[in-house]
């Protein structure tokens, strides 16, 4: 989990009333309110002397008030302290844990299909938008490549990483006369000559093999060069699967239209979400961005519940999940660790 160092200690009186304060905001959406609070808990204290302790909590940067008349909420500082410092470990439910296994156990072991089902486990058991990284290929290590003839001029490309990650890629081809047997002797080639190393230095090796002058007359090694440096020069990203951007419409605070289209938007945009997939593959555990911290203004009413998932020890993606800065942390927190986890045990044993 991401931690920041906070500068101030507070009192038992003034945690439990903040605490307090997060809660009826996660719950409401509204500024909350000392006569509130006075009202709804047992706490022994006047309204009076809470409105001083949320002055206080006002001072030190945790609490701010929309306007005098409106009761206090709290900022992305106080939410961060709430994170760090008050909520306490929560373990996911036995029937949570059992249900989410059950829906893994009946999911493709297919890797698309993987994280788009994860994606949507995020979101169905957090109830915010799911957002998982699917490896990079380029970071992938080189295993195995299959081309498959599908008809004059087009072909299929399959690759294999070391991990287990496929990937797909239909091809257009000058030689409209290639047989599948040739095909064959090329994806071979390249398998004995390529396997075990990491893709970007396939990738460099490839090249410095096609300029050589005696591949270039070997017609073998020059159509399996060519055809391997079609298929694997082109990087074409990484893939981020989203689920559950519906879910935003069930907050308040994004009711105006433009608000709602700039979270759409950026649900939409690659590059934003990766910005912040990459910072959680940095750390083991749950990371957690709140609001400014994700120092993109798109995204500075939204806070994002992260953790990395992995094969052997190795890195793969990150996963979680993004929803406005008063989300149920305390429930959100155990179902990322969980599926992050189960999806590494899952990887793992492919």
């Amino acid at each position: 989990m991401v931690k920041k160092e906070m500068k101030a200690s507070l009192t038992e009186r003034q945690k439990n009333i903040f605490g307090l304060v997060v809660r009826e905001y996660i719950l409401n959406a509204e500024p909350i309110s000392s006569r509130r609070l006075a009202k709804k808990y047992t706490l022994n204290l006047s309204s009076a002397t809470i409105r001083n302790v949320m002055a206080d909590l006002e001072d030190l940067g945790f609490l701010s008030q929309p306007h005098t008349s409106a009761g206090r909420m709290p900022t992305d500082q106080g939410f961060r302290f709430y994170v760090d410092s008050i909520i306490e470990n929560k373990e996911l439910s036995f029937v949570n844990e059992k249900a989410i296994r059950e829906k893994y156990r009946k999911s493709s072991p297919e890797f698309p299909v993987l994280f788009q089902e994860t994606s949507k486990i995020l979101s169905e058991f957090s109830h915010g938008t799911g957002v998982v990284m699917a490896p990079r290929i380029i970071d992938a290590v080189f295993w195995h490549i299959e081309f498959i003839l599908l008809k004059k001029g087009k072909i299929l490309a399959v690759f294999v990483s070391q991990s287990g990650l496929v990937q797909k890629k239909a091809v257009e081809i000058e030689e409209h006369t290639i047989s599948q047997d040739e095909l064959n002797k090329y994806s071979r080639y390249l398998n004995e000559t390529f396997a075990g190393m990491k893709l970007v230095e396939v990738r460099r090796r490839i090249k410095r093999e096609m300029q050589k002058e005696e591949n270039r007359y070997n017609e073998l090694l020059s159509r399996a060069l060519r055809m391997g440096h079609t298929v694997l020069a082109d990087d074409s990203g990484v893939e981020v699967y989203v689920e559950g951007r519906a879910n935003f419409l069930e907050y308040p605070e994004f009711g105006e239209i433009e608000k709602m289209k700039t979270i759409f938007k950026m649900l939409e945009e690659k590059t934003i979400l990766l910005s912040i997939l990459d910072k959680a593959m940095e750390n083991s555990g749950v990371q957690i961005f709140i609001g400014s911290e994700n120092h993109l203004s798109e995204m500075e009413d939204c806070s994002f519940v992260l953790s990395s998932y992995s094969r052997d020890k190795d890195v793969l993606g990150a996963l979680g999940v993004v929803g406005p800065t008063r989300m149920n942390y305390f429930c959100i927190i155990p179902v990322v660790e969980y599926i992050a986890n189960l999806l590494s045990t899952y990887l793992a044993e492919e």
